[in-house]
């Protein structure tokens, strides 16, 4: 059976230690299509949840949600399995989710696009760790964002939120320099928010790795832990 992708990023994929947060990264071939990210994300709170793994804080406890805002469709468009790796990548129905709708209207509109531009599902959280020594003292509390991303938006979104920022300033500028818009969702073309490949080369195949996305820019790839700057 296929497993689920939990994949750590940020600094700690790039070998920079685990420091006081912690960012996941979470996906599945068949089960991350965009229809199902919202009950995927509920399902993961509630079960922490139920773990007592979600803390309370001194100002009354938080957790802050990004629910269910990666991809919303006109009423009357069915979007069956589309962002599961299974489903065929159609360009059009593609283009009628919301998130990327508001991508091509920016792209079109100054020419660049949000290079920093970020709608996945996610929840930012504190996280009770457990205790690995004998002190009486409780465990210490950690910073855990989670991020549920379809399979089509994988690899984009594991390379933006694997950093370095300045990596990514230099990703993002060499594609702005190519004509076209890098976000942590997909590659457009500028002015016309053209998916790449999607759009520009329909008969490519998807984009399933890092690897995939630079050499859409015409870039090797880096390992991550020659991303630091």
């Amino acid at each position: 059976a296929e497993e689920w992708v939990v994949e750590q990023v940020g600094g700690a994929r790039r070998g920079q230690g685990t420091g006081h947060d912690a960012d996941f990264l979470i996906t599945h071939p068949k089960h991350c299509a965009f229809t199902d990210l919202e009950a995927i994300l509920d399902h993961i709170v509630e079960t922490l949840r139920g773990q007592q793994k979600l803390k309370l804080t001194c100002d009354g406890g938080w957790h802050m949600r990004q629910s269910g805002r990666t991809c919303r469709v006109a009423p009357g468009v069915a979007l069956g399995r589309l962002g599961s790796r299974d489903a065929a990548v159609d360009p059009a129905l593609y283009r009628q989710c919301s998130h990327i709708e508001k991508l091509r209207i920016e792209v079109s509109a100054n020419g660049r696009g949000w290079t920093h531009w970020d709608k996945l599902d996610r929840i930012f959280t504190v996280w009770q760790t457990t205790n690995t020594t004998q002190s009486e003292s409780p465990p210490p509390l950690r910073r855990v964002d989670i991020i549920v991303v379809a399979y089509l938006e994988y690899p984009f979104a594991l390379l933006t939120w694997t950093g370095s920022k300045v990596f990514n300033r230099l990703v993002r500028g060499l594609a702005n320099n190519l004509g076209l818009s890098l976000s942590a969702h997909a590659l457009l073309t500028v002015p016309d928010g053209r998916l790449v490949p999607y759009d520009t080369h329909p008969g490519q195949g998807p984009v399933r790795t890092e690897a995939d996305v630079l050499a859409l820019l015409g870039l090797p790839y880096l390992p991550p832990h020659l991303r630091n700057a």
